[in-house]
């Protein structure tokens, strides 16, 4: 049975982070890739929403600086909202407790580049309250919409 052979997708060198790959979406393209620099501890997959096969904006590019600049004050205000969610219930649990039981594993920046969909995904090797995704939309690094309130 022959298949065919699969041209391969341009790829676009994202400095600072790794390479990214562009794929096809319903809508529009993404570039993709699974990057460092973004979290201290691991990689990210990131994806970053493009019209046409046209690289990522030099604002994308440098809002995403930015963004992997202040990390650590986003990533601390999602962990406040996430305890803030379970506070005075038997689900309680510390900041800390939840910093080891949840981390920063995807992040997509949409077109419009002040808008942020993160995803927080539970440790595997870890006992979580819930073993589900976390998701977030920011907007201007604000937390505008997530999946648990």
């Amino acid at each position: 049975m022959f298949f065919g052979r699969k041209d391969r997708e341009p790829v676009f060198e994202l400095e600072g982070f790794g390479l990214l790959e562009l794929n096809p979406d319903k809508s529009d393209n993404e570039w993709f890739g699974v990057v460092q620099n973004i979290s201290k501890s691991h990689t990210v997959e990131l994806t970053i929403e493009v019209e046409g096969n046209s690289p990522p904006s030099s604002k994308q590019i440098e809002f995403l600086n930015q963004f992997s600049e202040n990390i650590e004050n986003t990533e601390q205000a999602i962990y406040k909202h996430i305890y803030g969610c379970f506070a005075g219930t038997k689900w309680q649990r510390t900041e800390k407790e939840l910093k080891r039981m949840y981390f920063l594993s995807a992040l997509v920046l949409k077109r419009k580049s002040e808008d942020v969909w993160i995803t927080f995904e539970p440790n595997f090797d870890v006992p979580t309250i819930f073993n589900y995704f976390f998701r977030f939309t920011l907007s201007n690094n604000k937390i505008f919409w997530s999946n648990h309130n």
